[in-house]
């Protein structure tokens, strides 16, 4: 179980940006999302928040 890990948030040249989550967070039994879902990315006080689309 990783609730928890380190990843990287990288810049593609079209101006895109990109977070990866390490395979150990994705492959823990309480990762909501799943590959191609919609979701809602905010800021809130110095966090990235990433939920579901409802």
């Amino acid at each position: 179980m990783a609730l928890q890990g380190k990843g990287s948030i990288y810049q593609h040249v079209k101006g895109k940006m990109y977070v990866y989550i390490p395979a150990s967070v994705r492959d823990d039994s309480q990762f909501p999302f799943k590959p191609g879902e919609k979701v809602v990315v905010s800021i809130k006080e110095w966090s990235l928040v990433v939920e579901k689309e409802k």
